[in-house]
Parts: C-alpha cells; structure tokens; sequence
C-alpha cells in the first residue's frame, strides 16, 4: 500500500507553513475560546464591582435613614397605638434628600432619579412605620404609594430588604 502524504502533513510541510504564516514572527491570535473567557473574566470582575457599589449605596441609605429616624424620634411624639406611623413625613424627607418633589415620588414617573427616590421611600417607609408594633404589609404600603403591591416586592427586593 502507498500512502500519498500532503504536503502541510509532513514534519518539512510544517516547518513551511510556520515559516510562510509568520506564526514565530508575529504575536499569536487569540481563538475564540480565549477571547470568550477572557471577557467572561471581565464581565465577572465587573459584577463583583457592581455587587460592592450596591452595597456601599444600601449601607449609606441605612445611615441617612438611621439619622432621619433619630431626628423625628426626638422631634415628635408618638402614641403608643400608631408608634411610628408617619410615612409622610418620612417621604417627603426621603424626597428632599434626592431632590425630588414629593409628588413625583407618587406619581408614575419611570424617572431613573424618581424611581430611586420612589424606592428609598418605599424602603424608608417599610423600616420605620409600624401600626401596634407590626410593620407595614406589602398591601398597605401599596396604599400609601398607591401602586401595585408587586411593585412594593421589587423595590425591597432591590434595596436588599426582601
């Protein structure tokens, strides 16, 4: 039998193509599979900063709304059946500090300002109001903003409360 060997298959076929295709000379190319790692390593790189951002901003809106509650703690006095019951006024300070108007907070804005604010207060609201001692369920903040209770999950869900 007589095998008929190409060129490019033999060791002297080889040394050619390496040679002719400049693969010694020049930087080799990334395959595919490289190039998809690699941007999959940068893509994970950068949803772990993501992930960090997110919580530096959750742990900055604990610390406002920890101060704001120890202001209205000494500014107004509260009866023992409604203690913590004053959403308004949480939501209009939530609204000042995002520079807002309260009504937008309220209104159907898809605002990316207005939509955070309408989200801290939401949030905001969930923390500190509470009708004998229980907070405030899904529904009932539903009311106050009045939309959709769903809509109360997502914006919790998005400030890590849920």
């Amino acid at each position: 039998m007589i095998f008929i060997v190409p060129y490019a298959n033999t060791m002297a076929g080889a040394q050619q193509i390496v040679f002719d295709e400049g693969i010694n000379i020049a930087p080799r190319h990334k395959t595919k599979r490289e190039r998809v790692i690699e941007l999959s390593r940068q893509w994970q790189i950068d949803e772990q900063r993501r992930r960090e951002a997110r919580q530096r901003e959750q742990e900055a809106f604990r610390e406002v709304i920890q101060r704001a509650k120890q202001q209205h703690r000494v500014a107004r006095p509260q009866g023992p059946e409604n203690k913590g019951s004053h959403a308004s006024e949480i939501i209009s300070m939530v609204a000042a500090w995002h520079g807002v108007e309260e009504q937008e907070i309220y209104s159907r804005s898809r605002v990316v300002k207005v939509i955070a604010a309408r989200h801290d207060a939401i949030a905001a609201v969930y923390l500190n109001c509470q009708i004998n001692g229980k907070r405030y369920s899904q529904p009932k903040l539903g009311r106050v903003f009045g939309i959709d209770p769903t809509s109360i999950y997502h914006a919790l869900k998005m400030r890590g409360l849920k």
